[in-house]
């Protein structure tokens, strides 16, 4: 028998996102140029900037939105607009206490509040803007601020947030806005983007480009809580649906967890805290499995993608799962994965501590493993 104890940190990029060196006039893009300024590209061709500043780009502009005028934020000759293109400054998006709403073409564009200690109110707005069915929130000059939690409905696809206003504070901006994917932006800072710490965090460098989904997951995504609304992991994790979020509260859950070829986020609430306390203190205990065949404590066994992600606990008690190789007469049955064991998976795992977990042989062999 082995004993493994590791900690496991794995930062995997999502690569069922499609990455662009050029963008496809067909498909919707969003391309980052650093800071805040950001190029979108509608399915029929139109462009959008926000923000601009510091890159010239040489598509011409359909719309143009500036979230307040920083320096840094409206540098419009940056860009070049069109005889027929809308300029939205905080003037006309911010009128006499009231946020304004735009229908131009298939785009609609929404301003919402964005202000923190650095930004006034009165001067500055974040924009929603719709078009192809995707919702992009551009979230401006903001921290977290308590009108956010009116975006929890939206069913917002992508965020992009000012981490500099406080990579704690928007984390804890992104879970209430609850958006398929959280972007940081206006820094370059690889500790401020480490403390940016949602689960649905995408990171882009400067000058690249990725090409928006428009997926029914992004629009029908939940978060589901443990145990205030299920009892245990496994009930929640049966119940979530593509792209949902499972958020485990602190405490021992003596249970072993089969993600069933699911894309989903399940995670304790370290990504909020990122106190390690929070990862020691919420614990999947695989040691009462049923079936001491399937005894791994979290187990990845159905092809699962890099949208299924395991994040912030400690992985304690389990015993492995058997596994006949090779394949037909004359195998060998062997006994692997007794914390986590993974087959033709590319599950994502991260900010783990894995201990305790004990491979039992199975007949002839044991092989070890988490």
């Amino acid at each position: 028998m082995k004993q493994i104890v590791c900690l496991i940190i794995l930062f995997l990029s999502l690569d069922s996102l499609l990455f662009l060196d050029e963008a496809r006039a067909d498909r919707p893009t969003l391309k980052y140029n650093g800071t805040a300024f950001v190029k979108i590209k509608t399915s029929d061709g139109k462009t959008i900037y926000i923000d601009p500043y510091a890159v010239t780009e040489t598509d011409s502009a359909d719309i143009v939105l500036i979230t307040h005028e920083h320096s840094d934020h409206n540098e419009i000759t940056r860009v070049t607009q069109k005889s027929s293109c809308r300029l939205i400054r905080v003037a006309d998006a911010l009128q006499q206490g009231v946020y304004q709403s735009f229908v131009i073409g298939r785009i609609t564009i929404q301003a919402v509040p964005a202000y923190n200690t650095y930004h006034l109110k009165s001067d500055g707005v974040g924009f929603i803007v719709e078009f192809d069915g995707i919702k992009v929130y551009h979230a401006g000059g903001t921290g977290n601020i308590p009108e956010m939690a009116d975006l929890a409905g939206r069913n917002i696809s992508y965020t992009l947030l000012p981490i500099t206003a406080g990579p704690e504070a928007l984390t804890q901006a992104a879970a209430v806005i609850n958006a398929r994917h959280d972007i940081p932006i206006h820094t370059t800072d690889a500790g401020l983007i480490d403390r940016f710490t949602s689960p649905h965090k995408l990171v882009l460098a400067p000058d690249q480009t990725i090409e928006l989904t428009n997926d029914t997951a992004s629009s029908t995504a939940r978060v589901r809580r443990v145990p205030q609304e299920y009892p245990t992991i496994q009930s929640a994790v049966d119940a979530a649906q593509p792209a949902d979020t499972v958020i485990v509260s602190e405490g021992t859950y003596r249970e072993n967890i089969k993600y069933h070829g699911k894309g989903i986020v399940v995670t304790s609430k370290f990504y909020l805290t990122k106190n390690w306390q929070t990862v020691f203190q919420t614990i999947i205990d695989g040691s009462s499995a049923p079936n001491k065949d399937t005894a791994s404590t979290v187990q990845f066994l159905w092809k699962e993608d890099s949208t299924a992600v395991l994040d912030g606990f400690t992985i304690r008690g389990g015993t492995g799962t058997k596994y006949m190789f090779p394949f037909g007469t004359g195998s060998t049955a062997y006994q692997e994965g007794a914390g986590i064991v993974l087959h033709y998976s590319s599950a994502v795992i991260k900010h783990n501590f894995i201990i305790n977990n004990t491979v039992t042989p199975a007949s002839a062999g044991s092989r070890n493993g988490g």
